[in-house]
């Protein structure tokens, strides 16, 4: 490789990478709103529902909701949980 098309590949990268990074953003930007929506869906059936104990859903989705035990116990609970 010569000195000017390495010069040239080095440019033709730049402009690559200023093109992917704001692709990038967004990739990572709605990846971690379903990653957020699916973590706490607990607590969304459980505020929509109205059900009684909703704030105690929200707290163990957060604390528990990590692990898949804790995920589908909350889960379950929002769903099965009687109406206000």
């Amino acid at each position: 490789m010569t000195g000017e098309s390495a010069v040239e590949f080095v440019i033709l990268g730049v402009l690559l990478g200023a093109l992917c990074i704001p692709l990038l953003g967004e990739i990572v930007g709605v990846t971690l709103i379903v990653v957020l929506s699916v973590y706490f869906l607990p607590t969304i059936c459980a505020a929509t529902r109205r059900c009684r104990g909703r704030s105690v859903v929200f707290a163990l989705n957060l604390l528990l909701g990590w692990t898949l035990v804790g995920w589908v116990v909350t889960f379950i609970w929002a769903n099965a949980a009687p109406k206000e």
